[in-house]
């Protein structure tokens, strides 16, 4: 259901929840989950309504969801990954900056640890 490109596209994310909001309540949503992430209004959408669907909300992640795809993960009752796929940080970013920081930017690091 949802693409393997970024979440950030207003006509996708309506796609996306116009598809959740017609399946009946009784029937199961499978989502297969590949993303980069991309807008959190968008993740959060759709994760709220994946929270309230009251059937079974399977995602699988074949590779990677990396923050709103992480976030729409965990929307899931139930969470399918290969052995060597990811869910990365929820990390929203304005700009370049992360949104959530209360240090000076002097002070931030951003590293990735292999």
């Amino acid at each position: 259901m949802v693409s393997r490109s970024a979440i950030t596209s207003r006509l996708k994310t309506e796609q996306v929840l116009r598809a959740i909001r017609l399946t009946p309540d009784t029937m199961p949503i499978d989502i297969i989950l590949h993303t980069p992430g991309g807008l959190v209004l968008a993740s959060e959408q759709i994760a709220h309504a994946l929270n309230h669907h009251l059937a079974k909300v399977t995602i699988f992640v074949p590779h990677y969801a990396m923050s709103g795809g992480t976030m729409i993960a965990l929307a899931a009752d139930e969470i399918v990954m290969d052995l060597n796929a990811v869910l990365g940080p929820v990390d929203p970013q304005l700009g370049q900056y992360p949104a959530a920081s209360q240090k000076p930017l002097d002070q931030i690091k951003d590293e990735t640890l292999i």
